[in-house]
């Protein structure tokens, strides 16, 4: 509807539920990327362990970049995946 504005931190975890029913019964992962730095890794963690109820493990952290100094890494963005 006009004006709705979709929050990462409310509107993900249904979302994320509704991509892991799709999942094949043979499925070995699911990635989430996040760009908004207002969350931690961890709560990706969470999220997509909530979401995927099949048997594996959940790895999370950051995705970064090397600066041309290679003094100082730079942070992207965050991820979680569940990998059977």
């Amino acid at each position: 509807t006009e004006g709705e504005k979709w929050q990462f931190e409310t509107d993900t975890a249904p979302l994320l539920k509704d991509c892991a029913s799709l999942l094949s019964p043979d499925a070995s992962f699911m990635i989430l990327t996040a760009y908004t730095m207002r969350l931690s890794a961890i709560t990706l963690q969470h999220m997509l362990r909530d979401a995927v109820s099949k048997p594996g493990t959940i790895d999370c952290g950051e995705l970064l970049l090397q600066d041309e100094t290679k003094q100082r890494p730079l942070s992207t963005s965050l991820f979680a995946r569940w990998a059977s």
